[in-house]
């Protein structure tokens, strides 16, 4: 069994992102424990003002903090991309390469632009199936503004398919969407961001076998 620590920022993110690590790599037994935002600053308060460095403190370090710990050598952090995919990807790897230095397996998980622009990837992994003309041929590159729940803001545009089939926007259908995805169609409809998060899921978690 390998453990992991996965951070994620929204509470619909954490199912969806298991189910499709699970999915690159089905042979390996994975264990992942996630953390949000508040779980990382309470776990760490202590540790963090011993150590005088109190706000400064990266989520990441405090990730990494924690990761020491528990004795985890494998750390897992998302963060939407929003319009700044390779800023986003860059630097978290950036804020990686210390503790990479000390043996610990890091993995960036950023969606180009965020975890809803994969889940609009295959119409067939919704229930009912939807028709693949009513998805966005490039899930990646659509965007809008957050003011504006009728724009392409992916976040919005899933809400409303889903609205038309009768489905709720929760972390529920999130999970099952991404449990009925086809891996060969994210990495043709998402080529950046996913193709980067499933290449890169084959060194952090390498296998014999890693189907596409």
């Amino acid at each position: 069994m390998i453990p992991i620590l996965l951070y994620c920022e929204g509470v619909t993110d954490f199912e969806p992102i298991c189910t499709l690590i699970r999915k690159i790599v089905p042979d390996r037994e994975l264990s992942i424990t996630r953390k949000t935002r508040s779980e990382l600053r309470a776990e760490t308060k202590v540790l963090s003002n011993r150590r005088g460095i109190h706000k400064s403190v990266s989520d990441i370090d405090r990730l990494f903090m924690i990761a020491k710990k528990t004795k985890c050598r494998h750390i897992a952090y998302h963060q939407d991309a929003d319009g700044r995919y390779d800023d986003v990807y860059s630097r978290i790897y950036e804020c990686f390469s210390e503790i990479i230095k000390h043996d610990y397996h890091c993995l960036a998980i950023v969606p180009k632009e965020m975890i809803e622009s994969w889940l609009l990837a295959d119409g067939n992994a919704f229930s009912p199936p939807v028709k693949q003309a009513d998805l966005p041929k490039k899930p990646e590159e659509i965007w809008g503004a957050k003011e504006d729940p009728t724009g392409n803001r992916p976040k919005y545009y899933l809400e409303r398919v889903l609205i038309g089939i009768g489905q709720q926007a929760n972390r529920e259908t999130y999970a099952d969407i991404a449990r009925n995805m086809s891996i060969d169609i994210l990495l043709k409809r998402c080529p950046k961001s996913f193709g980067q998060f499933h290449a890169d899921i084959q060194t952090f978690l390498p296998a014999e076998t890693c189907p596409r």
